[in-house]
């Protein structure tokens, strides 16, 4: 490994931190450290680990922290702050299903026709994280128990690609998302 790459991989651990944090307690500045955070891992996953679906999806995280900055801004009534909310059971159903489709196929794809590693469980982070960002960019609350289950699959992915200072900060991230879970219910229950 290159000093430039250990470097860029702290840039992503140091700046996720600091997006997760921030993300917890609703706060606005989330999104640019995601935006720093994403451009440097999409890099490291891609160069160093050989995990494409995973560059392709921070990828995906820098163009969707500009969306979710905006939409934090802008997304609520009359163009003002948007509001935590939830979905329904039936929403939910319909996410995990979709999500477990598009996961075969994304598996399957991968496997087929690139030389990507744990090309499954690559697809399945990818796709459930693609759904936790799309759900946390709407301020759905459900983005967070979503985030502890697809943070608990990164972990075991990284450790399995030796990726320990992502599997550092996977388990980090988890702790944060309980923290995050717990933070929303309670401004939406209290709202």
């Amino acid at each position: 490994m290159t000093l430039l790459l250990s470097m860029t991989e702290w840039v992503a651990f140091l700046s996720g931190l600091i997006y997760i944090y921030y993300a917890a307690n609703n706060d606005l500045k989330c999104w640019y450290w995601g935006i720093l955070s994403c451009a440097a891992w999409m890099w490291v996953t891609v160069v160093t680990y050989g995990l494409y679906a995973d560059g392709l999806l921070n990828f995906f995280y820098v163009v969707m922290g500009f969306v979710g900055l905006y939409h934090w801004k802008k997304g609520g009534e009359e163009g003002g702050e948007l509001p935590i909310s939830a979905l329904s059971s039936l929403q939910m159903l319909k996410i995990l299903v979709s999500g477990i489709a598009l996961t075969l196929a994304g598996g399957y794809y991968l496997g087929q026709y690139t030389d990507a590693m744990a090309t499954y469980w690559d697809s399945g982070t990818t796709v459930f994280s693609v759904i936790a960002t799309l759900l946390l960019i709407k301020k759905k609350i459900e983005n967070w128990p979503l985030w502890v289950v697809v943070n608990t699959a990164y972990i075991g992915l990284y450790v399995y690609r030796e990726a320990w200072l992502f599997a550092i900060l996977f388990t980090i991230y988890n702790v944060l998302a309980f923290y995050g879970w717990r933070e929303w219910r309670r401004r939406y229950y209290s709202a």
